[in-house]
Order: structure tokens, then sequence, then C-alpha cells
């Protein structure tokens, strides 16, 4: 008689968790967490990103979508975190799960830098989602970017007129400390690059740089560098395995002792300066100094097409 009892008890617990577990089903069947976790997983699976979400107590937890391990944050890289949060953010934006209809709660929506902050692989997917943005009705929207080219992505086709919702400016920085003023979406990247770069090697000293301008001047040259060599020669590589040819385009035939050791660091500041602090910033002015000199020697016109 005991036996039976027991083999009936194991039963009904038996029973009991699978209609818990049915229970549970059936209450993220209808979850918008439930909701979220597999509009999210969908989306990282087109991008082919081996995430997912799923739910766990009404949390989400992170996994591997080929071994279904579940993951940490400290796990994933800073692209792929950066990913999950702005699907996140745009996702609660709205009402429905088709993006359609905007929460009517929302009247001001501001996004810092949503392109930059993510893997190169999924930045046109990022850019297609704030494009989007930039299409909403009735919501004010600012969008961020230190980058010139997510700059001029997000604004293509767009126009700054008073008939149009849009309207575009840039921060600029003097001694003066900094102002905003009207920008134009129509200047390339190289374009804009030079132009800041020529007015940066106009300054008498560095004594007013940031540290943020420290590490931005390098980069910006290094591009400025590589494009203007794709004007002249085959191998427009900004670094010293190409020192000949940049010697050549810069200095022609008869280069001085001077010029290239001139050339040597400008490399350095492009290629080094770009990654790490300077301690002596009057390199990276004379860098530029030497580079504008230089590009207006070899080429007038095209030196002052760019700088205007």
């Amino acid at each position: 008689m005991a036996e039976e009892k027991r083999k009936a008890l194991k039963e009904i617990n038996t029973k009991n968790k699978e209609n818990l577990n049915k229970i549970e089903k059936l209450k993220m069947s209808k979850s918008n967490t439930k909701d979220f976790a597999e509009h999210i997983s969908g989306i990282l699976s087109m991008l082919e990103v081996n995430l997912m979400l799923d739910v766990l107590n009404d949390d989400y937890i992170i996994k591997q979508s080929i071994t279904n391990d579940i993951l940490r944050l400290e796990d994933i890289s800073e692209g792929e975190q950066n990913l999950l949060a702005l699907l996140y953010f745009y996702y609660e934006l709205f009402e429905d799960n088709e993006q359609k209809m905007l929460k009517n709660t929302i009247k001001l929506i501001v996004v810092d830098d949503p392109i930059a902050s993510v893997d190169d692989v999924n930045k046109m997917y990022v850019l297609e989602l704030v494009k989007k943005l930039c299409e909403l009705e009735n919501t004010q929207i600012f969008i961020f970017t230190h980058v010139w080219d997510d700059f001029c992505n997000i604004c293509y086709n767009k126009k700054d007129k008073e008939d149009t919702p849009f309207r575009f400016y840039e921060v600029k920085k003097d001694s003066n400390g900094s102002k905003i003023i009207d920008t134009k979406t129509n200047e390339t990247p190289y374009k804009h690059g030079f132009k800041e770069i020529y007015e940066f090697s106009l300054k008498p000293n560095c004594n007013d740089m940031s540290d943020c301008e420290i590490y931005h001047y390098p980069n910006i040259m290094r591009k400025i560098l590589e494009e203007f060599l794709e004007f002249k020669v085959k191998n427009s590589l900004p670094t010293y395995s190409n020192f000949n040819n940049i010697k050549l385009v810069l200095c022609g035939n008869n280069p001085s002792r001077n010029d290239e050791l001139a050339i040597g660091t400008l490399l350095n500041v492009c290629n080094i300066l770009s990654h790490k602090a300077s301690r002596n910033p009057d390199e990276i002015l004379k860098a530029a100094k030497f580079l504008m000199t230089k590009i207006k020697n070899v080429d007038e016109l095209h030196f002052n097409t760019m700088k205007e």
C-alpha cells in the first residue's frame, strides 16, 4: 500500500512540474519580454551575430546562439554590448512590435554617437535605424556624432531649409572656447578634414590643445595624407613601408635631409600619436604645418580648393 502511494505521489509531482512548465510557457507567449527577446534574436541572426536573447524569471539572459551557453555582459564585445543597448532603446520607443506606433509619451529623443559605437560589420544596419528615427513625426530628435563620415551618411539627401524639419550644426573650438556654427552636409569627409588641419596649422602654438584634439588631429592627418597620396601614386599607405613614395609625392626628386626628417616625424604623428597621447603636442602642430606646406607646393590648386 505504501509503495502504491509513493508511486502515485511521484506521478503527481511529475505532472505538476509538467503543468508548471506549460503555465510558464503560456505566460511567456503573452509576455512583452518574450516578444522583445524573440524580436532581437531574429535581428541578431539576420546580422550573423552569434548571440540570442532569452528570458529567465522575467529577466533577459544572453546566450551563444550555436552552443546555447549563457553569457555574461563581460563575455561579449563592447560593440555587441552597444548594439544590444541600441536595439533595446529603439524597440522601447514604440507601442507595437512592428515599430510603427511611437509611444505618445515620447516628445524628445537624444542619440549620442550611435554608429561609431558598434562593430564595423553592423554599422549599415544601425545607420538605417538612425535614418528611420529621422523620419519620425511630432518628435524632436537630436543626433550627435564626432565622425564626419557618419554625419554625411545620416544627412544624405536631407536639406537644411526653412521648409524642412532638419538643421545641421557643428561644434567648433578655438582659443575662446567652443561655439556652434551652421555646417554643410555636402562637404566630403576629406575636404572637411583638410580644412580642419589647415586651420590648425595656422596656430602659432598648441598651448590650448585639449586631450581630445591631441588624439583627433593625428587621425585626421593620417586620412588626409592617405587620400592625397591616392591622387598621385598607386601605393597610398601613409606608413614607413611606403616612405619613398611619400617622399616623392611631397618633396619631389631632390628632398633635403630636413624634409626626410620631417616626413619621419609626420609618419610618427600619424601612426603612433593617433593611438597614444603625446607628451609633446608641438610635434603634432609641426607635422600639420609641414603637411599643409608640402601639399600647397605640390598642388596649389588642390590646396586652395580644399581649404576654402
